[in-house]
């Protein structure tokens, strides 16, 4: 039997295709592999594109790759049943867990939710993205999920994404009220590119250092998570 997981794990979400997901866990994932954490990133989106570039930036014979497949795992029966895809790491392997998801994502089918540590929701400043995202955190905080997940210490963050200026911001910050919002991703060639085979890597450093700001306040999460952990560990 497996034993409880330890290791902080973050997972971003959000029913909105388009607003960042794959590029910001991949960025994340690399900034802080770069810190010298030891990362273990899921794919759960059937295309692949947040492993595919992983691998592509960090090279062959340096990552390891599973693939995990389960009968059904398209239909709703499916979906409901959804295991925490965490559960059978081992805490000594790795610092951080990172998980990205498809678009379409629903809180109300995907229960394993609550197993995380912190659910970051992207999102851009665009009226369709902010309305659809909006629609996916009420479903979020009313969902079976969250009551599971008030038993641990779970965050839900929005982490406004492509965001030009102040005003950006505040549009992210006044729409949606009911949770936390993270620093915000500048937008930038580089990190809209971030995930295309012609991006080198120094485009990547590029990309993290423009954004320091986010990815501290995720270093910082990532401290106190494991301070938590390891005194919940102790006998």
């Amino acid at each position: 039997m497996a034993r409880e997981r330890t290791i902080p794990a973050v997972i971003f979400a959000n029913a909105k295709g388009g607003v960042g997901k794959s590029t910001l866990a991949l960025l994340t994932a690399l900034c802080m592999a770069a810190q010298g954490k030891r990362i273990c990133f899921i794919d759960l989106d059937q295309q692949k594109s947040g492993e595919k570039s992983l691998a592509r930036f960090i090279g062959d014979g340096r990552i390891d790759v599973a693939h995990v497949e389960w009968p059904g795992r398209d239909s709703y029966e499916a979906y409901e049943r959804l295991f925490d895809p965490t559960h059978a790491i081992d805490n000594d392997r790795f610092d951080l867990i990172v998980i990205d998801t498809p678009a379409g994502i629903d809180p109300d089918d995907l229960l394993f939710l609550s197993a995380f540590d912190l659910i970051l929701i992207p999102t851009s400043s665009s009226d369709m993205d902010l309305n659809a995202t909006q629609r996916f955190v009420g479903r979020l905080l009313q969902s079976g999920a969250m009551q599971a997940g008030e038993r641990r210490t779970l965050q839900i963050m929005l982490a406004p994404n492509m965001i030009d200026d102040l005003e950006d911001l505040r549009q992210v910050r006044t729409q949606i009220r009911t949770i936390g919002t993270m620093p915000p991703v500048h937008y930038s060639a580089d990190v809209r590119r971030a995930m295309q085979s012609y991006v080198g890597e120094m485009k990547i450093v590029e990309a993290i250092r423009a954004n320091k700001e986010f990815f501290s306040r995720l270093m910082v999460w990532l401290t106190q998570a494991q301070t938590r952990a390891d005194l919940a560990s102790r006998p």
